[in-house]
C-alpha cells in the first residue's frame, strides 16, 4: 500500500458517516443503506486499495463464483427434519414431560419438542 493511500484510509477515519455515505457513492457508484461507520470505512478502504493495486484476477472471481454458488448445497438432512418436525428447544418448553420420549429422557418428549442432545447437535449428521 503506497503511502498516498494510507493517507486516504487514515482520512476516511476522521469522517463522519454522512461524508462517508457520499465517499461510498463516488467509489462504488451507488449509494448505501449502511450507516455503520466502522463497516463504511473498511468497504470503501478495500476499494481505495484495490483501484490501486488492481483487482481480483478472472481466475480468483470465477472461484470465488464457484465457493458462492455452493454454500448453499447441504452435506446432509437436517436431524430433526428427517424426525418429521420442527425444532422447540427444550429450554423454551414449558411442559414438564421431558422424560417419556427417550431412554433416560435424551430423546425427544411426547409432545414432540428437542432434546437438548438434538438441538445442541447442530443440524448436519
Amino acid at each position: 500500500m503506497t503511502m498516498n493511500v494510507g493517507r486516504k484510509i487514515a482520512e476516511l477515519k476522521r469522517m463522519t458517516v454522512t461524508q462517508l455515505r457520499q465517499k461510498h457513492i463516488e467509489a462504488f457508484g451507488e449509494p448505501t443503506r449502511s450507516g455503520h461507520k466502522d463497516y463504511l470505512v473498511k468497504r470503501i478502504a478495500w476499494r481505495l486499495q484495490a483501484q490501486e493495486a488492481g483487482d481480483l484476477s478472472q481466475r480468483a472471481r470465477r472461484r470465488a463464483e464457484e465457493l458462492a454458488n455452493d454454500a448453499d448445497l447441504r452435506s446432509g438432512p437436517d436431524r430433526l427434519a428427517v424426525l418429521g418436525r420442527a425444532a422447540v428447544p427444550r429450554a423454551l418448553c414449558r411442559r414438564d414431560d421431558h422424560g417419556t420420549g427417550g431412554a433416560g429422557g435424551q430423546g425427544p418428549s411426547a409432545h414432540g419438542c428437542a432434546s437438548r442432545a438434538a438441538v445442541s447437535a447442530g443440524p448436519f449428521p
